[in-house]
């Protein structure tokens, strides 16, 4: 398994938008629009690939110089549960703190708010609605 971060616009970061698309958008009937994808140029494009297969991902998008936001996490489905996402997350901390930051924040579905608990994260504030499903803000302190 290898991880690494992948370039904005190549056929990898197509591969990118199709596993999101797979796992974040049609489980909901919801597809992605150009001003959505449009946000991704200026992020950290991080991706996960077994045997040439893109089988999870995320985005890095910095909101000031010491805060990161953990964005479209996506691991295929035949791959949850066996370690893939704690160790993605763990590659997208590195990638964090190589760059100075000390904070991560994200909007976790409330489904999977305990997958980000184990993996040291902590909620903040109230649950509200984004992509008409329950969310919750949560965040880390990088040491």
């Amino acid at each position: 398994m290898e991880q690494k971060i992948i370039e904005y616009g190549g056929a990898e970061y197509q591969k990118m938008i199709d596993l999101r698309t797979k796992v974040l958008r049609i489980p909901l009937g919801l597809t992605f629009s150009e001003d959505f994808l449009i946000r991704d140029k200026d992020d950290i494009l991080l991706a996960c690939i077994n045997n040439k297969e893109m089988i999870g991902c995320c985005i890095l998008t910095l909101i000031d110089p010491k805060t990161f936001q953990l964005r479209q996490m996506a691991i295929l489905d035949s791959f949850q549960k066996k370690g893939i996402g704690s160790a993605l997350i763990e590659f997208a901390e590195k990638i964090a703190k190589e760059s100075l930051a000390t904070t991560m924040i994200l909007h976790a579905r409330k489904v999977v708010v305990d997958f980000y608990l184990k993996n040291g994260y902590h909620i903040e504030g109230e649950e509200f609605e984004e992509v008409n499903i329950p969310h919750l803000s949560m965040k880390k302190t990088l040491v």
